[in-house]
């Protein structure tokens, strides 16, 4: 067998080294952007939550001095103290929607205005539901609303205002800019046996998701 001389191992040995270092050189000099590709997809989720709230604009309706037996309505200036009222009803109670959820108003009496043993409220203090934008839509018959839509001003229109138990007076209502108001006005006879002096009425509204 032939033996391979100390000098032939060298020169392989660098042949073999100067053969690794040419091809770590061409890896790292030649142009890769053409070799590589790729591509992401991102998302972005959120949850928003429910929001329920009303606010009412004119929270008081101050009505003139009375004798007993007199009528008294809340859209009609001359019933009422220093009000300026204008076509839309506004010397009302107007309660808007500032939630984000279609919502029902309940609405009682909780602190009586009359304290006669003939008072009746419904001969004496009745309420009516009026839609104070155009563009809110009415909600159809038996939709579960105590009170029919839209609302008028006609005799046959105004409701007993409930002070044993509320009721739903306004249902449906929307949250969006143009038809999330309405206006609750009030009709009042005074009883022709109610005693003298001021007389005050608490009406609580509460707001629940329709």
């Amino acid at each position: 067998m032939t033996e391979v001389s100390n000098k032939s191992l060298v020169a392989l040995s660098v042949i073999a080294v100067i053969i690794s270092l040419t091809g770590i050189f061409i890896s790292l000099t030649a142009p890769q952007s053409s070799l590589v590709t790729g591509g992401a997809t991102g998302s972005v989720n959120i949850s928003v939550n429910a929001s329920l709230g009303i606010t009412m604009v004119n929270a008081d309706i101050n009505f003139t001095s009375s004798n007993p037996g007199d009528n008294k309505v809340s859209y009609l200036t001359d019933d009422l103290e220093g009000e300026s009222c204008l076509a839309n009803y506004e010397c009302g109670f107007n309660i808007t929607n500032d939630g984000s959820v279609l919502i029902n108003i309940s609405i009682q009496e909780t602190e009586s205005l009359f304290d006669s043993a003939s008072f009746s409220a419904a001969k004496h203090l009745l309420y009516n539901v009026t839609h104070a934008e155009a563009g809110y839509p009415a909600a159809a018959p038996g939709s579960g609303c105590s009170v029919g839509y839209p609302g008028g001003l006609g005799a046959g229109d105004w409701r007993a205002l409930p002070s044993a138990a509320a009721e739903d007076g306004i249902c449906f209502l929307n949250y969006t800019d143009g038809s999330d108001s309405v206006m609750i006005d009030l009709n009042v006879t005074v009883p022709v046996d109610e005693p003298s002096g001021e007389k005050l009425a608490t009406i609580t509204f509460l707001a629940k998701a329709a």
